[in-house]
């Protein structure tokens, strides 16, 4: 099989949703590839392996994300032996760590307007028969309507043909962008991958991505795109460490018999806030503009926003950043409930006097206290308030 000719990474561009901004991504973010799968002969799953499989070849180990509903999945390509878990938080992670070479697979019935507001660089697998040529050139009139309505004025979209002989492959490519050229489009089609006939593969076998079954083309590529960042704790569940008492940093602990007893202790980085809140599962995400707000659930699947005195107006932007990718927190941490976001806010400080102005407001305010037990020194939580005297009368 041919290699690809072209850099996937050199297709990624800035891209709008029809009418507002496109999305902001962190600097050391690589979006993943929209592979839009279109007429192939026999079976799909075939070509997208092959895709994956070439693209790894290039590159490296790619991680492909199959956007199917209920039956979504994951598998990883040519990952030099490594072994992935079964466990869907877990796999992403892995995978996270492995490579950040993604690509995002749709099929052909996908709007134009999410595929374009996804933020991806986009390849469009199809053959090269008369009726997939037609449904090709229909679905980048699609996309080329949709990039018009976002204020593009120009998009680059790969084209992976497949199922032919080398030379009718290029010349279908060659064609196609004359085609595009001649009709003043704004998409500019090119040939990103061929392969004339199916070969072998390496692939790790798929793995169900649960996490997936309710995200549309935007949000499953934000949550791949969390993933991409390689950190191991991104889509993990906490990790509980046990106490250790009379070392520096002095870790933070609530006593024993104030914690459910089918919980135990947890002692987390002392910067985390989280390791006050014993009642509070972890969600291994967190604010990009206030990184320091640590993100609890409890068991009723509220979320809970808890940021520290040093940085009051961090809540607010926390706040309005998990209302806004509510949708996208629930798929991807399912301890979360609710349609619409249900949010609590708690505020640590360092001095209780600091309370006084800041009952009434809605937060639920903290302290925290040295307190000696027989093992030594220990930091506990003081409530300051309650839900109820939280808010204003």
């Amino acid at each position: 099989m041919t290699r690809a000719a072209d850099d996937f990474d050199a297709l990624a561009g800035a891209f709008l949703t029809p009418g507002k901004p496109a999305r902001q991504r962190r600097d050391a973010v690589y979006p993943p590839t929209l592979l839009v799968v279109g007429n192939v002969p026999t079976l799909a799953g075939i070509w997208i392996a092959q895709f994956a499989d070439q693209m790894a070849r290039t590159k490296g180990p790619v991680a492909l994300v199959r956007l199917d509903g209920a039956a979504s999945r994951g598998e990883l390509f040519r990952g030099q032996g490594r072994a992935l878990p079964g466990d869907a938080t877990a796999w992403m992670e892995r995978a996270g760590a492995i490579t950040r070479n993604w690509v995002l697979c749709v099929d052909s019935r996908a709007e134009a307007s999410a595929i374009v507001a996804s933020g991806c660089p986009i390849v469009i697998l199809s053959g090269t028969d008369e009726a997939a040529l037609a449904a090709l050139r229909r679905k980048i009139e699609l996309i080329d309507a949709a990039a018009r309505e976002g204020g593009l004025g120009s998009m680059a979209v790969g084209l992976a043909l497949v199922g032919s002989a080398e030379d009718l492959l290029k010349d279908s490519a060659t064609r196609l962008a004359a085609w595009a050229s001649d009709s003043r489009l704004v998409v500019r089609p090119h040939l990103a991958m061929h392969a004339p006939r199916v070969e072998r593969v390496e692939s790790t076998g798929p793995v169900p991505l649960s996490m997936f079954s309710a995200l549309d083309e935007p949000s499953a590529a934000e949550l791949i795109e969390l993933a991409m960042e390689g950190h191991p704790t991104r889509l993990a569940a906490p990790a509980i460490a046990a106490p250790v008492i009379d070392e520096q940093p002095v870790p933070v602990q609530r006593p024993v018999e104030s914690a459910p007893k089918s919980r135990p202790a947890r002692v987390v980085a002392a910067a985390d806030g989280i390791d006050l809140f014993p009642e509070l599962s972890k969600v291994p995400f967190e604010c990009p503009d206030a990184p320091g707000v640590a993100l609890g659930c409890d068991q009723e699947g509220a979320l809970h926003l808890i940021a520290q005195a040093a940085d009051p107006h961090a809540l607010k932007s926390a706040l309005n950043w998990a209302r806004g990718n509510w949708r996208l927190l629930r798929a991807a941490h399912p301890a979360l409930k609710g349609d619409g976001p249900t949010v609590v806010e708690h505020l640590v400080l360092d001095d209780a006097r600091e309370a006084i102005s800041l009952h009434r407001t809605g937060v639920l305010l903290h302290t925290v206290v040295t307190a000696q037990s027989a093992a030594g020194p220990v930091r506990v939580r003081v409530d300051l308030n309650d839900p109820a005297t939280a808010r204003s009368r």
